[in-house]
């Protein structure tokens, strides 16, 4: 298949074009992205070869990062564990004084 068209509206058409990790954050209880798409968005990270990490928050509402107009649904310890989330990410895939990334990070050994 040909790749996906870069004006495409559709974001999921796009994931092969993603070339940095990313970390999704989504409540279970987000009624404007359920299970099914977080199911889909998921299945199409992995189709796509994408790194990812995934994290969901069982009480977390749509919008309960936001600390105003969240309509009662901002959840204060959620957030601060989405921003560890994202620090994290960030100093190790952001970081510069660590040099040049050499080469490609090698398959996970299964080791018990």
């Amino acid at each position: 298949p040909s790749p996906p068209s870069p004006s495409s509206p559709h974001t999921l058409d796009n994931l092969p074009r993603l070339r940095a990790e990313a970390a999704l954050i989504f409540g279970i209880r987000d009624t404007h992205v359920p299970d099914a798409g977080r199911d889909l968005i998921r299945a199409k990270l992995r189709e796509s070869g994408c790194v990812f990490s995934w994290h969901e928050f069982a009480w977390a509402q749509h919008a309960f990062i936001r600390d105003e107009l969240s309509k009662g649904r901002y959840d204060p310890a959620v957030t601060k564990a989405c921003f560890e989330v994202l620090l994290e990410l960030f100093g190790r895939v952001l970081r510069t004084e660590l040099g040049e990334r050499e080469g490609e990070v090698g398959g996970v050994e299964h080791v018990c």
